[in-house]
């Protein structure tokens, strides 16, 4: 038997033989070609030949699955149709004199580069998204024809799937995946979890694990075993037993309310990344958006004037007529680049010209944002969020700007709302030590613990010499969010936590004692969350807070929560 481990992308207990989906290699004819409006023409075929496919997927995927998840083909349907993605193939054939199927592969490379760089794990998955939709075209160029169905159960192993390969999946008889790229906020995870196919992201899963062998792995902690032995197959049939309960105590809490076990209310939301992300909220439990980051929609090409923002910000304030969406303002720079700002380089971009600095020096942009945001607050309950505070300086300047926006849409008789909640993301140490003078003058707080936690300790996660140092469990990190929490409830303004330690149970006690009763997550962690919230009482979480206080060492707090919860957590 041998035993690894990879990263949990979608929950529950797989054990089957193995069933290998080979990459299909396609050479390409990179000379130049003799007729250039005949590769135009080859590469029109191709995408509209890719056009049919994916309209046929929608359809499956609308019987199947439901209007909701059918979306995300309909969002391939529009990368397809996007004149951007059109004119950059077809100018790479003129300029080049190149043959079609080599210049899809070549826009798409460039594409894929740009998104994959990010650090950002939303942002880097959507290039599965647009590998999906070249790779489509190529075969049809090619007249390459794959058939990636199973006739009998297994398990899944491929170096990578598509959104639109696991869509196609049987569940009947696909019982587990396993792939060596991937990640928890890609399409092909979305619709994993929708299937509930359990699924891990295995690196070099190809060459560790050969066709026809038996193997068993746990979609929760991402461990996996190659032709188990007995006593591994019973542990992890036992596995699959619990997760199975669990799942119906998580039904059983369907439509209560988010609460501990006296009855403390605590609001969970959800995070987008655009409007399209409405279809998996309106599913959920989450009545608000606790996070829209809006600089997702500065990444394409297209300029998105305050026009366009308007209507996209209307309509997700319209999807939610029981609570609200906080929208935080653009937060390009650091990891996240954008075509429409020309930022010069710098050495530590995480510390230089990247949100609200950005924003105040790109008045212009800035204000068009705000103009659509104050006129979407019409039709619906709408916050504004500052990113990247760390002066009361910088707050008021953005605030003033609003205040501007306002007498603009005031002159030009345009409707908007004049009162709308004005805070700010809470992820510098400045903005933490200052929070008793920021909650005097900010309508709320939202604790974006990602950069937080990175600037607390001066630890870039991606950066493997100094990522173990990385954790929201470091005291630290927790004393700085007390500070917020008790700022936020002597001036009794709403204080929430955002980033992705929001999901975590074994600190959602802290959370709680520490005051935080508003938590914003991917809404996948929604039920289990609810779940591990109301196991306890307020007291009892409190008492675990004031506890983990106690230490000054992470793995010591790590291992007294860790502790705590397998106590409960069964």
């Amino acid at each position: 038997m041998m035993s690894y481990f990879g990263l949990p992308i979608a929950k529950g207990i797989a054990h089957n033989k193995i069933y290998k989906i080979e990459d299909l290699l396609i050479t390409f004819d990179e000379s130049s070609a003799s007729d250039v409006e005949k590769e135009l023409e080859i590469f029109k075929n191709g995408r509209m030949g890719a056009i049919a496919d994916v309209e046929k997927i929608y359809e499956k995927t609308l019987t199947t699955l439901g209007e909701n998840e059918a979306r995300i083909f309909e969002a391939h349907l529009s990368l397809l149709n996007d004149i951007e993605l059109i004119g950059q193939v077809e100018a790479y054939i003129k300029d080049k004199s190149a043959h079609a199927a080599y210049a899809v592969s070549e826009v798409s490379k460039q594409l894929e580069a740009i998104f994959t760089s990010m650090d950002n794990e939303y942002m880097r998955e959507r290039a599965a998204d647009i590998k999906d939709i070249t790779t489509r075209i190529i075969k049809h160029i090619k007249g390459v024809k794959t058939d990636n169905s199973v006739e009998e159960e297994c398990i899944v192993v491929a170096n990578d799937l598509t959104p639109s390969m696991t869509s196609s999946l049987d569940k009947n008889l696909v019982k587990g995946i396993i792939t060596e790229t991937g990640g928890k906020t890609s399409h092909s995870a979305i619709i994993a979890n929708l299937l509930e196919i359990p699924y891990i992201v295995l690196d070099r899963c190809m060459s560790l694990i050969n066709q026809g062998d038996t193997v068993v792995f746990d979609g929760t902690d991402g461990s996996v075993h190659v032709d188990p032995d007995e006593e591994t197959v019973v542990e992890y049939r036992k596995r699959q037993e619990e997760y199975e309960s669990l799942k119906s105590k998580y039904k059983e809490l369907e439509g209560l309310p988010a609460a501990t076990k006296d009855g403390e209310k605590v609001e969970l939301m959800a995070n987008i990344g655009n409007a399209e992300d409405m279809e998996f909220v309106v599913k959920s439990e989450a009545k608000s958006i606790g996070l829209f980051r809006t600089e997702f929609l500065f990444m394409d090409d297209e300029y998105p004037d305050e026009e366009k923002q308007f209507k996209i910000y209307k309509e997700v304030a319209e999807q939610l007529p029981e609570g609200y969406v906080t929208i935080r303002t653009i937060d390009i720079g650091g990891d996240k680049n954008s075509p429409h700002f020309d930022i010069a380089a710098e050495d530590n971009p995480f510390l230089g010209y990247r949100g609200i600095r950005l924003c105040l020096g790109e008045v212009e942009i800035f204000k068009a944002q705000l103009r659509a945001i104050l006129r979407a607050g019409v039709y619906g309950s709408i916050k504004i969020m500052f990113p990247m505070i760390a002066t009361i300086k910088e707050f008021m300047d953005a605030k003033e700007l609003i205040e501007e926006c306002k007498k603009e849409l005031k002159r030009e008789n345009i409707e908007y709302n004049d009162n709308i909640p004005v805070g700010i993301m809470v992820e510098t140490p400045a903005a933490a030590i200052m929070a008793d003078a920021f909650a005097k003058v900010v309508d709320f707080f939202s604790i974006g613990t990602n950069d937080l936690v990175q600037y607390t300790l001066a630890a870039d996660r991606m950066n493997k010499q100094v990522s173990y140092m990385y954790s929201a469990y470091d005291p630290a990190v927790i004393r700085s969010i007390g500070m917020v929490a008790q700022a936020a409830k002597m001036n009794n303004i709403p204080v929430s936590i955002c980033g992705e330690s929001a999901a975590d149970k074994t600190l959602l006690p802290v959370f709680v004692g520490l005051g935080i009763r508003h938590l914003s997550m991917s809404v996948s962690f929604i039920p289990e969350v609810k779940w591990a919230l109301h196991l306890r009482t307020l007291e009892e979480a409190e008492e675990i807070k004031n506890e983990a206080s106690v230490f000054y060492v992470k793995k010591d707090v790590e291992e007294y929560l860790k502790k705590v919860s397998e106590m409960l957590y069964i």
